[in-house]
């Protein structure tokens, strides 16, 4: 059972960072995005290619700072969940 717990969150994150460069966002601000909550939001998000004809780029930008802070979310629930004394 342990190896589940360990070893799902690494793959959705995997799976965070391959489905984010796949569009055209940085895969780095996407890879500890909330695991299936972050698929759900990527996979509704455009191709940047697509998208964003004109070159400015503000695609692409909305949609990693979308995963950054998703990602800092993460990273903050799984600090309260883990060390609560923190927090208090």
């Amino acid at each position: 059972m342990f190896w589940i717990v360990l070893i799902v969150p690494v793959i959705l994150a995997g799976l965070n960072a391959w489905l984010a460069h796949l569009k055209g966002y940085n895969p780095f601000c996407w890879f500890l995005a909330g695991g299936v909550l972050g698929l759900v939001l990527l996979s509704c998000l455009p191709f940047v290619e697509q998208e964003d004809k004109a070159g400015t780029g503000g695609r692409r930008v909305l949609g990693n700072v979308l995963g950054l802070i998703l990602s800092g979310v993460t990273v903050f629930a799984l600090v309260h969940l883990f060390w609560p004394q923190y927090f208090w």
